[in-house]
């Protein structure tokens, strides 16, 4: 049975439905550090699978929250974090934290907010089954999901059989969805993998 945690937030005054698929262990909005030597093992650990990581560290890959309290920003500033993506007015970034690996979804502004969703090393990077994180809102569908060096061949598959290529880069698939369809990708070893269909307002539409 898939876990799912739904985070709700008002974002320029629309109610957006963030839906963190596998849940996190916590349900707190926004993962930070606490364990120092797991955080350092998990990073060297993913390393070997995420070409990002690999990568020097620039200013853009600094995790920089708004409205977080000061103690936090400074914990995730020194977060051997990555941009992964940005785009539909967010940022998607990835961070090793303790013994997981989390992905965060950054809207910055005076109407902004982040979100974030983890997993265990090993079960976000399992390549039939990603740390994915989607945030639902009236009309569209965003879509992050972890890719492992060698995934290729993503494509959004509609319910009329009509496909439409999504790129992976920075060990990300991300694309937002305005119509019902299935996100494939081929895994490193050549399988299929999928997520569930996704559809717009598929959750009800939120409560501010």
């Amino acid at each position: 049975m898939m876990n799912m945690i739904i985070r709700r937030s008002v974002v320029g005054g629309l109610a957006a439905a963030v839906l963190a698929v596998p849940a996190a262990a916590s349900a707190a909005p926004v993962a930070v550090a606490h364990d120092a030597a797991a955080t350092h093992r998990t990073a060297v650990a993913a390393r070997a699978k995420l070409a990002v990581l690999r990568r020097h560290k620039t200013s853009r890959d600094v995790l920089r929250l708004p409205h977080a309290r000061k103690s936090v920003r400074a914990r995730l500033a020194s977060a051997d974090s990555r941009l992964l993506y940005s785009g539909q007015g967010s940022q998607i970034f990835l961070a090793p934290i303790d013994s997981r690996l989390c992905l965060y979804d950054i809207v910055p502004g005076p109407d902004g907010y982040s979100a974030s969703t983890c997993l265990p090393l090993s079960k976000a990077l399992d390549p039939l089954h990603p740390l994915t994180y989607m945030a639902f809102r009236p009309g569209s569908v965003k879509v992050a999901a972890l890719m492992a060096d060698g995934s290729r061949s993503a494509v959004a598959r509609t319910d009329d059989d009509e496909t439409r290529s999504i790129g992976i880069a920075n060990n990300v698939l991300a694309t937002e969805l305005t119509a019902p369809a299935t996100i494939q990708w081929v895994t490193p070893a050549g399988l299929t993998a999928s997520l569930p269909r996704l559809a717009p307002g598929m959750l009800g539409k939120p409560q501010s």
